[in-house]
Order: C-alpha cells, then structure tokens, then sequence
C-alpha cells in the first residue's frame, strides 16, 4: 500500500518516485519545490528573476516576467548558478523539465529552455541542448529531456526569450504547473513536490 510520509511516497516502507493507478501513472515526483506556494515561488536550490523590469505571481500560481523597456536578455531563472549546486538532481541521470507557459512575444522571439552546468574546478558555464517552445495568447504545454552531464558539479536552469537578439517593451511570458521529475518516457500530470502538501 502507498502513502505519502511528508517527505516522499512510500510503498511497502521504500521511497518511490512513481506510482501507478489502473495502468495509468499520477503520482512522479516533483523534485521542484514552492510550485503550489507562489507568494514564495520556487525553486530547486536558490531563487532568482533577472532582468524584467517587472513581475508578478497570482493567487493560482502563475507567474508573469515583463519589461517595460527595451532588453538583451528576458529569463526566469529557478535555481541560482553556484559553482557546486546540483539541487537535488544527480549527475548522469535523465530528467523532464515541463510546464505551461502563454505570452505574447515581439518579433520572431520565442521561449528557450536554457540548461548550464560547470564541471569540477573550471569557471566555464557550459551550455546543453535547449528545447524551442513557441508561445501564444493561450496556454501550451512544454517538455523538454535533459540529462545531467556526469562530470557536472553544477546545475541551473530557465525559461529564457530567444530569437532576435532584441526584446521589447511589452513582451511578457507567464508559466505554471512547473514539474521536474526523472525521466520516465513521458510527460506526468501536475503535481507539487510531497514537501510542499504534508
């Protein structure tokens, strides 16, 4: 029998990171924390908004990043570079980054996930494949696999406009439903990290 112990889902006294109801997965642990608490919005290790010039997260946990002046770089950033920050992820092992995220870009501007990670004793951030999403007024699902090098010692990631090289003022993104979970072939529904309901 399973049962959340507030740190993890239990079967049998063993952590495990899913489970399974008639053939059909709905629990895959969100190693994500803060998702369901916006007024302290989230993250793996440490926190960080860059460059908007303005923000905002609602009562159902959306969060919106704008400027209101023309920009170089527009991102959301969930866990803060630090040369020795895995936050809680492991090094050689395969995640899925997901989410929903809407907004209203100029240009040919679009989202990237953008993916960094340093190794032992060198200063150089290093940049992993990014997944394109395309954004519009309405709501779209992204998913984007990342494995974690092997020789990582550091880890960050973010939501970051693309394209141009130009954003305006005005463009805006806004996400929720944040989830990252191993990799288990498939996207999994929504659900905040097991510390974040007990």
């Amino acid at each position: 029998m399973s049962t959340i112990n507030g740190r993890a889902c239990v079967a049998n006294g063993v952590p495990v990171d899913k489970v399974f109801s008639n053939g059909q997965q709905v629990y895959g642990r969100n190693l994500m924390l803060m998702t369901n608490k916006p007024s302290i919005y989230p993250s793996l290790g440490s926190f960080s908004i860059s460059n908007p010039k303005t923000s905002s997260i609602n009562a159902s946990g959306e969060v919106t990043v704008t400027t209101d002046v023309n920009v170089a770089d527009l991102f959301y950033r969930f866990i803060s570079p630090s040369a020795s920050n895995l936050a809680r992820l492991t090094a050689g092992e395969t995640y899925r980054f997901t989410g929903k995220v809407k907004g209203t870009l100029s240009q040919s501007n679009y989202l990237n996930t953008r993916n960094q990670y340093k190794k032992a004793n060198d200063n150089a951030w290093r940049e992993l494949p990014n997944t394109r999403i395309d954004v519009s007024t309405e709501y779209t699902t992204f998913s984007a696999v990342i494995t974690v090098p092997a020789d990582a010692t550091a880890f960050y990631f973010s939501l970051s406009v693309a394209g141009s090289g130009s954003i305006n003022a005005g463009d805006m993104f806004t996400f929720k439903d944040i989830m990252y979970t191993r990799d288990y072939g498939y996207d999994v529904p929504y659900t905040p990290a097991p510390e974040d309901v007990m």
